[in-house]
């Protein structure tokens, strides 16, 4: 048996696909806008805001390595690379608000000592 690709049968399907998938619509309009990560400095420290939407803190996990913020949900995990004003500092807490991950940047020198 020869299989021979047909590609004009093949564009057509994926034009089909397309029109089917996005009817009136056009397909390079912006559909999300929310801002997946913002850096602010706040009370002399860093603030670093992930949009987790609908994740509950309880299953966020932090590891900082280097200039790499490793955030684990689950089995799920990516890795951050961190600006260069956080590269040097250390995650000293961090809570959910809304739907973002605010996670709370300091010197260790300004990191409090456990009681």
């Amino acid at each position: 048996m020869d299989l021979k690709l047909q590609p004009y049968h093949f564009q057509k399907s994926k034009i089909s696909s397309i029109a089917l998938l996005y009817a009136d619509e056009d397909p390079a309009q912006v559909y999300y806008e929310e801002t997946t990560l913002r850096v602010f400095q706040e009370s002399g420290n860093y603030i670093l805001e992930v949009y987790l939407p609908s994740i509950p803190k309880s299953q966020i996990q932090l590891h900082k390595t280097g200039d790499e913020l490793n955030i684990r949900i689950g089995n799920h995990r990516r890795n951050l690379v961190l600006p260069q004003a956080l590269a040097a500092l250390q995650p000293v807490g961090a809570k959910m608000e809304t739907d973002y991950l605010r996670i709370q940047f300091a010197a260790e020198a300004s990191i409090p000592e456990a009681a």
